[in-house]
């Protein structure tokens, strides 16, 4: 995608380990969502786990409009 003029934000697992299992996780609440969340998260982002999946999610920015005044998703985006 960078040789079209994106920046790679993160590319994501789609279906990960939390696939058949949304209805169990759905009932969470509190600090077990928190901590599956952000487990499943941090499995999603694996690129060890990449080839595993069906589908991937590619979240980049264009540079053009990245480089413009204005861009609203810009304050929510975090850089790791």
């Amino acid at each position: 995608m960078e040789s079209e003029g994106f920046t790679t934000l993160q590319v994501l697992v789609v279906e990960g380990i939390a696939t058949d299992h949304e209805d169990k996780l759905n009932l969470l609440q509190g600090e077990a969502w928190e901590y599956c969340v952000n487990l499943i998260y941090t499995f999603a982002k694996d690129p060890a786990l990449h080839a595993a999946s069906n589908y991937l999610l590619y979240i980049g920015i264009n540079r053009l409009f990245y480089s413009l005044d204005f861009f609203p998703i810009r304050p929510i985006i975090k850089r790791n």
